[in-house]
């Protein structure tokens, strides 16, 4: 009976949960984020001009550190989140016509959780032409 007792007791200071439930997912997903991204490429040496465009985003929870969302062209991408920062876990992300493929992607919330800010990083093709591109993405609630 003592040992069963010392053990439970030890247990009860160290076993089971850490007690951190992960990070606070409802600062990303209790919205739709709107706004804005921006996004320039560089096909054949030649840097586009930056080009601007609407866009919404509604993520989802993906288990108990995750997110996930799918873009209205059908990309699927998941992140995985530390603290107020969510980061591409599923790369590289491929997908539309033409081939474009998410090699990094990186949102962040503000400590007010009122706005969404982030950048990518990606490449596309086609048969005849390979391009780079970068982009920011600027969001509200």
């Amino acid at each position: 009976m003592k040992k069963f007792f010392l053990v439970f007791a030890l247990c009860g200071l160290g076993c089971g949960s850490s007690g951190s439930s992960g990070p606070d997912l409802t600062r990303f997903t209790d919205t739709v984020w709107s706004g804005t991204v921006t996004a320039t490429s560089i096909c054949g040496g030649v840097k586009s001009a930056p080009q601007t465009s609407a866009i919404s985003i509604q993520f989802q929870q993906l288990g108990t550190t995750g997110l996930t969302y799918s873009s209205a062209s059908g990309c699927l991408f998941d992140f995985t989140v530390s603290e107020n920062t969510a980061s591409l876990s599923n790369s590289p992300v491929s997908c539309g016509t033409p081939s474009t493929t998410y090699e990094t992607y990186v949102v962040s919330v503000s400590s007010d959780n009122t706005h969404l800010s982030g950048w990518f990083t990606g490449t596309q093709t086609t048969p005849t032409s390979y391009c780079t591109f970068s982009g920011t993405i600027n969001m509200n609630r």
